[in-house]
């Protein structure tokens, strides 16, 4: 059974259990974004990179479901493929399985780059935003106590 672990609502929930699309996760960040801009009156044209780089490097650390519900769902692909019952094995040989294990390695991919962890994602969104006009500044704010 599945606990809820910190800030996983359902939506996370949902979209670590089912094998979600990209279209789906694309316009389910695009509801979080929106949603934020109008509890934070921020400017419409707020750097997307701003929402999902993490609290440390400038941002506001919100999850980019895109990239990071994938990681998930491969890694917890990899955690079955390592288990010694054999139903799962039989259930894993199917081609839905192996479907899904490419799909998997289809969209995890940012900035040209294939993210293999959430530790991939975070350094990759930062320095984009710090490459950014409106991000430059944020470069060092991982020296400020």
């Amino acid at each position: 059974m599945c606990k809820n672990r910190g800030s996983h609502d359902g939506a996370h929930l949902h979209t670590f259990i089912a094998l979600a699309s990209a279209k789906y996760l694309k316009w389910l960040d695009q509801m979080v974004r929106s949603a934020l801009q109008s509890w934070f009156k921020s400017p419409q044209d707020t750097p997307v990179l701003c929402f999902h780089t993490h609290v440390i490097e400038g941002g506001l650390g919100v999850p980019l479901h895109e990239n990071i519900v994938p990681l998930m769902q491969a890694k917890r692909l990899s955690r079955l493929d390592a288990s010694s019952d054999p139903v799962i094995a039989v259930t894993l040989s199917t081609v839905s399985a192996s479907a899904g294990r490419a799909k998997q390695t289809r969209r995890t991919t940012l900035n040209g780059r294939k993210m293999t962890s959430s530790r991939d994602l975070k350094a990759t969104l930062a320095e984009m935003l710090h490459h950014t006009v409106d991000g430059r500044g944020l470069a060092h704010s991982l020296q400020v106590p």
